[in-house]
């Protein structure tokens, strides 16, 4: 079994203590808060948006673009394999709807 000083629990239980005592204004309504002793600490963590609830997220894709991109990948992939097996060519380019 582990020999743990009694001073390492003793701090151990007292940093435990007051980082609750800390903490526990986060978890109670300001009701509650209002009737605690003045040297007791009431500062409460300021939640953003996203914790709060209140954020809306919206995304778009544009479908255009990742249509091109893939057309400029696949050109690329193409170039290379007409190399690597000696292949002449002349002129890869993107048509309206392929290459």
């Amino acid at each position: 079994m582990l020999q743990i000083p009694t001073w390492s629990r003793v701090l151990t239980l007292t940093v435990l203590l007051l980082g609750f005592i800390i903490a526990l204004p986060n978890a109670l309504p300001n009701s509650v808060l209002e009737r605690f002793p003045h040297w007791w600490p009431t500062n409460t963590v300021a939640l953003g948006l996203d914790l709060q609830g209140g954020s809306y997220l919206l995304l778009e894709v544009d479908l255009e673009q990742v249509h091109k991109d893939r057309l400029e990948s696949l050109m690329g992939d193409i170039r290379g394999a007409l190399r690597k097996n000696h292949v002449a060519y002349k002129n890869v380019q993107i048509a309206a709807d392929g290459i």
